[in-house]
């Protein structure tokens, strides 16, 4: 019980000093997002910007019911290029590259798969705090492994190419 009780105090201090970021880093250092899109699922995300550049990190699922788990982990690099934003400093136009890890587990099999996701995409600001992104590019399987629980009697099956088409969609909250 003492270990659940030091991890909560830990959960805690982080939230605290995400929210209390902009006191200690200066505007628009940190970014939180919700959004959508492959291979990150439905996913919440922080953000920290260094000049025109970002390191992220995005925690996802999809909810099929209690017999499937999706789960993605994704960490991203950007840069951001083109354009200009009369609300920030940060260029709206940017490449980004990631590695994307996801868990399925369902009634047939485990399965483990490593992406790396280059894309390209825009922030539209809304406001100096809010704004919404879209990016699209390609997902590049970097590793998979796939445990069969049970057999399954299908006569489609389905083997995933190693390159297909990703995109993302997002809004984003500038702490």
């Amino acid at each position: 019980m003492k270990a659940k009780r030091i991890s909560y105090v830990g959960l805690l201090l982080c939230f605290a000093l995400l929210i209390n970021t902009h006191q200690f880093f200066g505007q628009e250092k940190f970014n939180v997002s919700i959004g959508t899109g492959f291979p990150e699922l439905l996913n919440l995300g922080v953000r920290y910007q260094f000049n025109q550049s970002q390191l992220g990190l995005n925690l996802g699922t999809v909810p099929l019911g209690k017999n499937n788990a999706y789960y993605s982990l994704s960490s991203d690099y950007f840069y951001h290029f083109g354009g200009q934003s009369k609300l920030t400093h940060r260029r709206p136009w940017y490449a980004r590259a990631g590695l994307s890890y996801i868990h399925s587990e369902g009634e047939y099999e485990i399965l483990k798969i490593l992406f790396f996701n280059p894309r390209i995409g825009r922030d539209f600001n809304i406001s100096k705090k809010i704004g919404v992104n879209f990016d699209i590019g390609l997902i590049f399987e970097l590793y998979r492994d796939e445990i069969e629980k049970k057999q399954h009697d299908s006569l489609l099956t389905f083997e995933s190419p190693i390159t297909f088409p990703s995109l993302g969609f997002g809004i984003f909250y500038r702490l």
